[in-house]
């Protein structure tokens, strides 16, 4: 794709990558760009493509890509070995002693509606039908194998769609994270038996996050009896209910 004018997916192979990443790429204007360009390269220059795309796969270990490089090989050798056939030129009614003849205005309306007609359904070429046929192989690959990664299985595991999430889970501040995580493990957990307002303590929260809260709400002095006395009675009336 960096071949291609105005390098409409971009020049490195990394921009290509992000793109992918956010969106199915075949959505995006700019690939129907590049496609359209596809379209329209000369012999020479789809081959050119094409034998890249070809040293690409071969030196790939995946082994989901051998039919992918097998029909790449294919057309490459199609392209090879093209010989546009040279049959005989239709008699074009557009001729001008044709028209001269065509006195009546009828039939010269009729004969200029025949004309146009003959240049807007033009007859593809064998070059022109097998680029059609590469154009759409490639865009069946586009779409099985640079599928978006929201797509792939477990892809949380790997991936974030969103930069808010990443921050919560990734934030630079240690002290701020932890105290959020203890002082409200919902913000974390997601957990809905963990909701519960400022002031309370929840039961179902982990003895750490129960310890943390009444740690929180005593002085600058604490009287261990009376932290453990309660910390005792939250853990057992949850225990209880």
């Amino acid at each position: 794709m960096s071949s291609l004018p105005k390098y409409p997916l971009g020049k490195q192979i990394r921009e290509l990558h992000c793109a992918c990443l956010e969106r199915s790429v075949w959505e995006r204007e700019e690939y129907e760009s590049a496609m359209q360009l596809v379209r329209m390269l000369a012999k020479d220059e789809l081959v050119a493509i094409l034998e890249k795309c070809v040293d690409i796969l071969i030196s790939s270990s995946a082994k989901c890509l051998r039919t992918a490089l097998e029909k790449l090989e294919r057309y490459v050798h199609l392209l090879n070995n093209l010989e546009e056939a040279s049959g005989d030129q239709e008699k074009s009614i557009s001729s001008l002693e044709d028209l001269q003849k065509k006195t009546d205005l009828y039939h010269l309306q009729k004969t200029l509606l025949e004309m146009k007609e003959s240049r807007r359904v033009k007859k593809l070429t064998t070059f022109e039908m097998l680029r059609f046929e590469i154009v759409d192989f490639i865009d069946g690959l586009v779409r099985n194998y640079l599928a978006p990664a929201e797509m792939q299985t477990l892809h949380e595991v790997m991936y974030f769609s969103a930069a808010n999430t990443l921050r919560e889970h990734l934030n630079a501040t240690p002290r701020a994270a932890l105290h959020t995580a203890l002082n409200n493990p919902y913000f974390y957990l997601k957990d809905d038996a963990l909701k519960c307002g400022a002031e309370s303590i929840s039961g179902a929260a982990p003895d750490i996050c129960i310890a943390y809260k009444l740690h929180l709400e005593c002085g600058r002095l604490i009287n261990l009896v009376d932290w453990l006395e309660a910390f005792s009675t939250v853990v057992t009336a949850a225990g209880n209910t």
